[in-house]
């Protein structure tokens, strides 16, 4: 009796399912805190207090509201397309055409995503003055699909490094909002968070490149130990070395 049996996964393999894994296991846990921010900050009067007061409180007491303004003027569709073009060309070279395709996906997913949220979800008027859903923020969407899209892109050493500068950028972003009183906090915690989904799908979709492994080749003007001492013992035997 005869048994069939699949041929062990090679190390590609095993990497792009480990890059798959990683990838669906952030989009679900990223989707589930989502979740809970809403449910915590719009679903609950004591959410919607603390929300408000620290809108106000940002608003009131941090510096640089005029320095806020111009910053978010930067971000329009005109600038994230282009960016987010940016990226694909980089992933492109970097990657290849999957890849660039997933970030450019990533850049112009998330802040259509955030307003179509914005659209569906309700906020009730839990404490006067709270109504009008603002969850998440579209400015800081933008700038954190961005960010998705840059760690997305560059290669993997750099990773790191690009998860740093986007996280800095889209807090920026969403501090410059509240202290305009256009979002609350939540609204900006959401906004990362829905990149972060967005940006685990496309990496379980579009898993990165990796180089292949370095082989070794032997050449027989450099032969290795084994044969140098193979050749020496042939010949202080006296036999011919085969």
């Amino acid at each position: 009796m005869t048994h069939d049996r699949s041929p062990a996964p090679t190390g590609r393999g095993r990497d792009v399912r480990r890059d798959v894994r990683r990838g669906v296991l952030l989009a679900v846990v990223a989707a589930l805190a989502l979740a809970g921010v809403y449910a915590a900050a719009v679903l609950t009067p004591e959410g919607q207090y603390l929300d408000d007061r620290l809108m106000v409180w940002a608003a009131d007491t941090l510096p640089g509201r005029g320095t806020s303004a111009e910053l978010l003027a930067l971000v329009s569709a005109g600038t994230v397309l282009l960016a987010g073009l940016a990226l694909g060309l980089l992933a492109l070279a970097v990657h290849g055409p999957r890849r660039a395709l997933a970030v450019v996906a990533t850049v112009g997913a998330t802040p259509v995503l955030a307003r179509l949220l914005k659209l569906l979800l309700d906020r009730p008027e839990l404490v006067a003055g709270a109504a009008g859903n603002s969850l998440p923020s579209g400015h800081t969407a933008a700038v954190a699909g961005l960010a998705a899209g840059l760690v997305l892109a560059v290669p993997r050493l750099l990773n790191g490094t690009a998860l740093l500068a986007g996280t800095a950028a889209a807090a920026v972003a969403g501090a410059a909002t509240v202290m305009l009183r256009w979002h609350r906090p939540s609204d900006v915690v959401a906004a990362v968070l829905l990149a972060a989904v967005v940006g685990g799908i496309a990496h379980a979709l579009a898993p990165p490149a990796r180089r292949p492994p370095r082989r070794t080749v032997r050449s027989r003007e450099h032969p290795t130990r084994l044969d140098d001492a193979r050749t020496d013992t042939a010949a202080d035997r006296g036999a011919p070395v085969r």
